[in-house]
């Protein structure tokens, strides 16, 4: 039987914290203030790599 490679859809907000170099508070408070896509799974706050990666861009300012 062949091994198929689980794509991870969700991130923690550790592994978010380490993927976009966001510290671990400045993301909980982004949460607690609604600044940020997340999903509550039970008590645990998980972030959407596609709406993650798609917000950063909504966020990007260009320069001039």
């Amino acid at each position: 039987m062949e091994k198929q490679r689980i794509e991870r859809q969700y991130l923690s907000v550790k592994e978010l914290s380490q993927y976009a170099g966001i510290s671990v508070h400045t993301l909980y408070l982004w949460v607690q203030l609604r600044k940020i896509p997340y999903r509550k799974i039970g008590k645990l706050v998980r972030f959407k790599l596609t709406e993650i990666e798609g917000w950063l861009e909504d966020v990007k300012v260009e320069a001039k």
